[in-house]
């Protein structure tokens, strides 16, 4: 896979070039996402509700991290009461960068492959139906990749 970031010493120089990276917003940031910032435009090329889209960026944001580069992700956490839903399973290829003194400035999360599942059901009482699936891959290597800006 070829890394298309353009990368700086100040996260900010680096969102100003690169316009697709995202931050998880104060609900959706933990511990061990605090520096991470994300690329999420594989899950912008399927045809999915906005409003859903954005739960299931929020998932990614929430649970993915260079600890855990996969996850399974969704779009409820009430699948007793829901209707429709999206599940699935989601691989980031993390990429840490760090300056010259080896101190680690941000991590990007780069969404290399998903396998999504879109359900359906008409009521409470009828199994989920799967009405769209959502598969895609741009790389087969997720190790973690690390660079140095000089």
């Amino acid at each position: 896979m070829v890394n298309d970031y353009i990368l700086y010493n100040t996260i900010q120089k680096t969102l100003k070039v690169n316009k697709q990276l995202t931050k998880p917003d104060k609900e959706h940031e933990s511990d061990f996402n605090k520096k991470h910032w994300y690329d999420l435009t594989l899950l912008e090329q399927f045809n999915i509700d906005a409003d859903l889209l954005q739960k299931l960026k929020n998932d990614c944001m929430q649970v993915a991290n260079k600890i855990n580069p996969f996850t399974v992700i969704t779009t409820t956490t009430d699948f007793a009461n829901s209707f429709e839903y999206i599940i699935g399973n989601v691989w980031f290829k993390p990429i840490m960068v760090y300056n010259r003194e080896g101190k680690l400035l941000y991590t990007i999360m780069k969404l290399v492959k998903c396998e999504l599942y879109h359900k359906y059901r008409k009521s409470l009482y009828n199994s989920f139906d799967i009405i769209s699936t959502y598969q895609d891959q741009i790389s087969i290597n997720y190790q973690t990749e690390y660079k140095t800006i000089a």
